[in-house]
């Protein structure tokens, strides 16, 4: 399920093991399973966190994220804001096959036990009114304003977009849309 926090910190609980048994992913929804020299290459790491990929822009370097995600395994991946651009989507749908590949990392990522933590940001802030509970199918990701990470040595940092923080998106944001749209 897709749980969403709106408006509150959320502790970032420790990240879940690989699904096994009959309630496991089946392998058509995600990526193939990796060689044994895909796996040798792959870095542990504790968390990513990313930011402003703008899927719908045509100057997205997927290509550059998709290899990165590749690489790499970590426990806890945030995806703070502006992932999908839907400013753009909805004026120029543009939606390449690469596109497809990095929610399928995404997926392969979940499916390995990586914790994903998604906070919108101005671009997809259309998540921050949606009804999680009601059609989450799956426990993968994480939605809220704002979560609350502690590293390795104990101190608490917290995760946003810091859209809520841009006085033109909070009281010019006719503004920022027309930025957005010459922009595309």
């Amino acid at each position: 399920m897709i749980t969403f926090l709106p408006n509150q910190s959320s502790t970032v609980l420790p990240p879940r093991r690989r699904r096994t048994g009959p309630f496991s992913r089946s392998s058509a929804t995600v990526a193939p399973a990796k060689t044994a020299a895909e796996h040798r290459a792959t870095r542990s790491v504790r968390s990513i966190f990313i930011s402003d990929v703008h899927l719908g822009l045509r100057h997205a370097q997927v290509d550059r994220l998709l290899a990165f995600l590749n690489s790499h395994s970590p426990e806890h991946l945030y995806l703070v804001g502006d992932f999908i651009d839907a400013r753009v989507l909805h004026m120029q749908p543009y939606w390449p096959p690469i596109y497809d590949r990095l929610l399928n990392r995404l997926a392969e990522l979940a499916a390995e036990g990586t914790a994903i933590h998604y906070t919108p940001g101005n671009h997809d802030d259309y998540l921050r009114h949606v009804d999680w509970p009601e059609i989450a199918e799956s426990d993968d990701v994480t939605v809220g304003e704002q979560f609350v990470h502690e590293t390795v040595d104990g101190r608490r940092v917290v995760v946003l977009h810091g859209d809520q923080f841009d006085k033109v998106e909070r009281q010019a944001h006719w503004l920022s849309l027309i930025g957005t749209t010459m922009k595309s």
